[in-house]
């Protein structure tokens, strides 16, 4: 299963728990953990609509920043 894969299957599985709990799936916004996840990773989920990316530690994140696109 590729990234991206993956990640539509996440997607689908919050759509189809946000419905049956009855909320609207557009309402839930997904943070992907991008704690030691390769920069290509990352600009893989960056392309693929993600916008919003968790890292635990600042050093990683500052580092990781410098090398992707401003959005994130």
């Amino acid at each position: 299963m590729t990234l991206r894969d993956s990640l539509q299957a996440v997607r689908q599985e919050i759509a189809s728990t946000a419905l049956r709990v009855g909320r609207e799936p557009s309402t839930i916004q997904l943070v992907v953990v991008s704690k030691k996840q390769s920069i290509d990773d990352i600009k893989t989920l960056f392309d693929c609509g993600v916008r919003y990316f968790g890292e635990s530690r600042i050093q990683e994140a500052e580092e990781k920043l410098r090398l992707l696109p401003p959005e994130i």
